[in-house]
């Protein structure tokens, strides 16, 4: 909330003077000294800056918190990449000996490949379903909290999706790989 007061009236409280102007700072704030000071010699003049310049001074600590939200999210995509392909890598490694009758059998490299990549999207699909309709049910729950921001945006959601199953392509994608490398007399022996 905000009033008007006289300056005159302001009781040594600080002011702010908004103009709006085609000249560059630089050259104006001199002459604009000089034109304050000739008005009242009392009048500090201490800060001239440009409107730019004042509103990211009074949204840096949120610019901050956003890039810190940010930072998080990049360091939990990367954690879910790396559980992802632990996940996968050692179910790859458990299957090894059945992965290895399959290639005996006659499956080739690419069908080996797309089993392990299948099975990574149907795991990541059910997390991703059950993320999104978490992820809904918080958003109605916040949208009291937002100013002028819908709970449900669909963009956003989509680009989660899609980061989402990205990662999960990339961290299933060495495990595939290794899989569908196996040598069968390779695999049969070990057992």
């Amino acid at each position: 909330m905000e009033i008007y007061l006289s300056i005159w009236r302001a009781d040594g409280r600080s002011a702010n003077l908004v103009m709006r102007t085609s000249r560059r700072l630089e050259a104006l704030a001199p002459e604009l000294r000089r034109t304050l000071r000739a008005l009242d010699p009392a009048m500090p003049v201490s800060d001239i800056r440009s409107l730019g310049q004042f509103v990211a001074r009074a949204v840096s600590p949120r610019r901050f918190f956003v890039w810190l939200l940010g930072g998080f999210a990049v360091a939990a995509l990367l954690l879910v990449a790396l559980g992802i392909y632990g996940v996968v890598s050692h179910a790859v490694a458990q299957q090894t000996r059945e992965i290895g009758i399959r290639m005996a059998l006659g499956a080739s490299a690419g069908s080996v490949q797309l089993d392990v990549l299948r099975r990574v999207f149907t795991l990541a699909g059910a997390g991703l379903a059950l993320g999104l309709m978490g992820s809904v049910l918080v958003g109605r729950g916040m949208q009291a909290l937002l100013y002028e921001v819908s709970g449900w945006g669909p963009l956003s959601f989509a680009g989660m999706t899609g980061a989402l199953l990205l990662t999960a392509c990339a961290a299933g994608y060495m495990p595939a790989r290794r899989a569908s490398l196996v040598d069968p007399t390779v695999a049969l022996r070990d057992e």
